[in-house]
């Protein structure tokens, strides 16, 4: 029973002839009771036994009615209904610390003030088993609180699930198919569960995503037949809440279903309401990152363009190096998002050569020591055009340390070991292998075998073991 739903209702449409009728008790455990209260002689004119038991009063009956309680611990209820009477609201709910046999406990109010006569009519609810529930749940949602993101999202689904009977938590987003949702993470009976798209309509998730939270307290495959998730999971009750950003745009969604009818849905909804605010903070911030990323992932792509133009085989020599890298990278077992941040870094990693006469970039025969100089400085160039483009990858840094040696050998700064990044350690490899097999303006292709031999016989020295034998073993 909610006190916040229908006995809200019951309070606020009812008279206080229909307070005096309430039957008792209404909850048998006198969870919730009814009680009216005279205003300026700070009496019960009529109470539940219910209220009776919730507060521990034997020596007083419903029938001994009106009487007066000199209890300290009242008096601040007494003080909050006399000020109700001259409020703007006629309504009015706060939680109070209350006593039964000497002990405290902890209990919601709801006040009505619309009985008349200097009446105000008042609907007692003992929350202390929610709130040791609550303080519960939230000691193991502050163990979480530190993850971010994706490790959040699943930590979150995970706790919920296992909170409530092992039931099936997930927050879903809208994929680019009108209509459509995906989940993101999703924890059933003590696992994750499989991601899987599906279509809203015809599920209580329509009824969610973008309108407000849902409750079905039972007989949910009976009410949406259509659903053959809630089917499959044979789902007795479902609540969802919607996610929005601070314009009101719709985010996603937070729903648990169970094979168990919902007979208490106050905790859950504090439960949703509290994750599914940080949820949506994730998820916020994941879009805005999202977008971040575009807009740099734009302007490499322009870089990379402009390059191209400029010098065709370098341009293509980028591309190239990039997929050779990303390659690598993802047999090296690095998160997606790094690997992006690597393919980036690649696509640009000659961008200092802009700088550099286009004469001197297909000189077919050898170079003078001073053209060999001026080539090497496009690392250095490279890395001044980008230092301060804010990327959340260390682009600048691959673009300067791509030619770094593991031995010091190599330049602009003859780095050695750990003072190269592992993507720029990466990208030399890549960068090597496929300037080596590909056609250049100035010699013909060299061949992938003398690539991999050159690899082969840097490993260790100019090139990072691990990273060189990952390649090798493509």
């Amino acid at each position: 029973m909610n006190l916040l739903n229908w006995p809200a209702k019951l309070v606020s449409e009812q008279s206080l002839h229909h307070y005096r009728h309430v039957p008792d008790p209404v909850d048998p455990t006198h969870r919730v009771t009814f009680a009216s209260i005279d205003v300026e002689s700070r009496r019960f004119v009529h109470a539940t036994g219910g209220l009776l038991a919730l507060l521990g009063i034997e020596s007083y009956t419903p029938s001994d009615l009106p009487w007066a309680c000199e209890r300290k611990d009242l008096e601040p209820l007494f003080d909050a209904a006399e000020k109700l009477l001259s409020a703007e609201s006629p309504m009015h709910c706060a939680e109070y610390t209350l006593y039964r046999n000497g002990m405290p406990f902890s209990a919601r109010v709801l006040m009505d003030a619309r009985c008349g006569s200097g009446v105000v009519g008042c609907v007692f609810e003992d929350i202390t088993a929610l709130n040791e529930e609550w303080a519960t749940f939230e000691r193991r949602l502050l163990q979480i609180s530190h993850l971010t993101g994706p490790e959040f999202l699943w930590a979150t689904v995970q706790l919920i699930s296992e909170s409530f009977n092992d039931s099936m938590a997930a927050f879903s987003v809208p994929t680019e198919t009108p209509g459509r949702l995906r989940t993101l993470a999703a924890w059933h009976k003590r696992r994750p569960a499989d991601a899987f798209e599906y279509d809203m309509a015809g599920t209580p998730c329509e009824l969610v995503f973008g309108n407000k939270l849902q409750t079905f307290y039972h007989d949910v495959q009976q009410r949406f037949p259509d659903d053959q998730d809630l089917v499959d999971l044979d789902s007795e009750s479902y609540m969802g809440l919607p996610l929005f950003d601070s314009y009101g745009v719709p985010l996603g969604l937070l729903y648990v279903t169970s094979e168990l009818p919902i007979t208490d849905d106050r905790l859950l909804r504090r439960v949703l309401f509290t994750a599914g605010g940080r949820a949506g903070m994730e998820f916020i911030h994941a879009r805005s990152e999202a977008q971040l990323v575009d807009a740099y992932r734009d302007t490499v792509t322009a870089f990379s363009a402009t390059v191209e133009k400029r010098d065709p085989y370098t341009g293509g020599h980028q591309s190239r190096t990039a997929d050779i890298a990303a390659r690598i990278a993802t047999a090296l077992r690095w998160p997606a998002e790094r690997i992006d941040g690597l393919r980036m870094g690649a696509l640009v990693h000659d961008i200092g050569k802009m700088s550099i006469p286009a004469e001197i970039l297909v000189k077919p025969g050898a170079l003078t020591d001073a053209e060999k100089a001026l080539v090497q400085t496009h690392p250095t160039v490279g890395y001044d055009i980008l230092k301060d483009i804010k990327f959340p990858w260390p682009v600048a840094e691959m673009v300067l340390q791509h030619h770094e040696r593991m031995d010091g050998s190599g330049y602009p700064n003859g780095l050695a070991g750990d003072e190269i990044i592992p993507e720029a350690r990466v990208l030399a490899i890549a960068d090597v292998v496929e300037s080596m097999s590909s056609h250049r303006p100035y010699r013909a292709s060299l061949g992938l075998s003398s690539a991999r031999k050159e690899i082969r016989r840097g490993l260790g020295t100019a090139y990072d073991r691990e990273i060189g034998e990952t390649y090798l073993g493509l």
